[in-house]
């Protein structure tokens, strides 16, 4: 069961040959455009579940204002940071692309993520 879910939550990058892509986590899809420039692909998001990212953002920012205001113990997150672009490096070799997302952004907790080529 814990597999499942693992492969549930397992992070998927879908670079399309019209340069957009989607970048899902579980649920939370963001989808943008791409770009490669001698191995280094920028991600630029368009859109998070549907969303601008402009609404997204704002979106999530509310909901953590009412969580900090909620909750008996203090929240440390000021604002919700979004992404604005994402770099990763494509290892020609062996296919991999390595995403890691900047500490100050929404995906800042994740670490560096590796795709494979499937």
């Amino acid at each position: 069961m814990a597999s499942g879910f693992a492969r549930m939550v397992e992070p998927q990058l879908d670079l399309r040959p019209d340069k957009t892509f989607t970048l899902s986590f579980s649920v939370a899809p963001l989808d943008g455009t791409w770009k490669l420039d001698k191995g280094e692909i920028t991600l630029t998001p368009k859109s998070v579940m549907g969303m601008s990212t402009d609404d997204a953002r704002n979106q999530a920012q509310k909901a953590l204002k009412r969580a900090q205001e909620k909750s008996p113990f203090p929240i440390p997150f000021a604002s919700m940071p979004m992404a604005d672009v994402m770099h990763a490096h494509l290892d020609e070799k062996t296919g991999q692309i390595t995403l890691d997302p900047a500490g100050g952004t929404i995906l800042g907790g994740f670490g560096k993520i590796v795709f494979t080529k499937v």
